[in-house]
């Protein structure tokens, strides 16, 4: 679109223009692909050139009701792959991919899940107030989690278990909550 040494300071304005139309106007995806394919059917361009603003035009008229930028921001969800993808990183790959790790698809969804939670802000005590409130009409344990430290609580024995401010599932926390030792399942 752009040829030369002149129109380099050109080009540099377009696209900040077009970066700003398409994250700040509503529909700037859509303004953009027109504004593409007008400028494709006024002008003759070498077939290089061509070939990527088809590719472009092409890609915006598959992708624009994907590209609701403003709403998103409004919502203050993301508007890039950044976080999606260090979350993947952080809690899918960092857990489930050690050495000679092999997981069951069961185990693994339960773990992903706590670690969803875990790395949620405000989800986790979330989570374990619903656990206490759960077993406490069940009468037979309550669970208070302060500073990386759980203490569970039942009629019969009350013992103190230091883990890294990760848990359990309530499964594993029944089966062992007479064991004295840190528990470590994340």
């Amino acid at each position: 679109m752009f040829r030369g040494e002149k129109q380099m300071q050109a080009k540099a304005n377009w696209l900040d223009q077009a970066c700003h139309k398409l994250k700040h106007t509503v529909g700037g995806a859509t303004r953009l692909w027109n504004e593409m394919k007008t400028f494709d059917e006024q002008n003759e361009l070498p077939q290089p050139e061509k070939e990527k603003l088809e590719s472009a035009i092409t890609y915006f008229g598959n992708n624009k009701s994907k590209m609701p930028y403003v709403k998103n921001i409004k919502r203050n969800l993301p508007i890039g792959s950044g976080v999606t993808e260090a979350a993947c990183k952080v809690i899918v790959k960092q857990r489930m991919c050690g050495s000679a790790m092999k997981w069951k698809d069961k185990g693994a969804a339960s773990v992903l899940r706590l670690r969803c939670l875990n790395y949620s802000s405000g989800r986790w005590d979330q989570f374990w107030d619903k656990v206490n409130q759960v077993w406490a009409a069940h009468g037979s344990i309550i669970i208070t989690s302060y500073r990386g430290h759980t203490k569970i609580e039942s009629r019969h024995r009350l013992h103190a278990l230091s883990h890294r401010s990760h848990g359990w599932p309530p499964a594993v926390l029944h089966q062992r909550a007479y064991r004295k030792g840190p528990l470590q399942l994340l």
